[in-house]
């Protein structure tokens, strides 16, 4: 990935963001919660922040936030959700309450394609 042109590294990122918020919204709908909650990356994305950025700033490694990120954690200690808010400057409550919704269609997903 080091080869690739930072400009299209940059494109990449961007669709394949975009691809995944339209999921994620499609799933909230679904799960009747609207589209109006923010899903964990996208506060981070919203804050303008890389992964590094908020793993040096709220001291949570850069591996754990991806984790949770992507609904592979699925029960992360309310310590971290809080360190990582802080981090991205968003309330507490704020951040858990995407991270709740979040892993809800996550884990509803997962249940209906049998993953």
């Amino acid at each position: 990935m080091d080869q690739i042109d930072p400009h299209l590294r940059t494109d990449l990122f961007e669709s394949l963001h975009n691809h995944i918020t339209a999921v994620v919204r499609r799933e909230l709908a679904a799960a009747g919660m609207g589209a109006v909650v923010l899903a964990p990356r996208e506060l981070r994305i919203r804050a303008g922040k890389e992964i590094r950025d908020v793993a040096f700033e709220s001291g949570v490694s850069a591996a754990t936030i991806s984790r949770i990120e992507s609904g592979k954690i699925l029960n992360p200690s309310p310590q971290t959700l809080a360190a990582i808010a802080a981090a991205l400057g968003v309330p507490a409550a704020e951040y858990r309450e995407a991270f709740a919704r979040y892993i809800t269609v996550v884990s509803s997903s997962r249940m209906r394609n049998g993953a």
